[in-house]
């Protein structure tokens, strides 16, 4: 018993420790037609390759069809595009009110100006990925 209390205050003693580091902020926020992707303090490189790195920690998933999102978290485009998923950011420098805006949690982001491939991250912007329907 003694042997068992010392072993489980040992692991408790290491998980808290953790190498002095914090865990990592959880970046997505999700629901069935809305994917918040905030960018945490250090992370650098293009939405895609973060997008990535979150699909491998298991925070998102997603499908690609060349530069082209075709599905997000098993929501999927329709064959005829009338609905699909859009990129918004607060990213002032690569996004545009005019041509389109989306809410969330309060907060009006513009449309991106470039893909996930091309738009580089900043560091406290997020970038909403948002599954909207377009009547013809």
């Amino acid at each position: 018993m003694k042997k068992t209390a010392l072993i489980l205050i040992f692991a408790l003693m290491l998980t808290l420790c953790a190498c002095g580091k914090n865990p990592a902020p959880i970046a997505v926020t999700a629901t069935d037609t809305i994917v918040a992707i905030a960018v945490p303090q250090g992370e650098s490189g293009s939405l895609l390759s973060y997008m990535e790195k979150l699909q491998k920690e298991g925070q998102l998933s997603f499908t690609m069809s060349g530069t082209l999102l075709t599905e997000m978290n098993g929501t999927k485009n329709t064959a005829d595009f009338s609905s699909c998923w859009m990129l918004y950011t607060d990213d002032g420098e690569f996004s545009d009110a005019s041509y389109g805006t989306a809410t969330f949690e309060g907060k009006t982001y513009a449309s991106a100006l470039l893909g996930a491939e091309a738009l580089q991250l900043k560091e406290g912007c997020t970038y909403l990925w948002v599954y909207q329907s377009f009547n013809s």
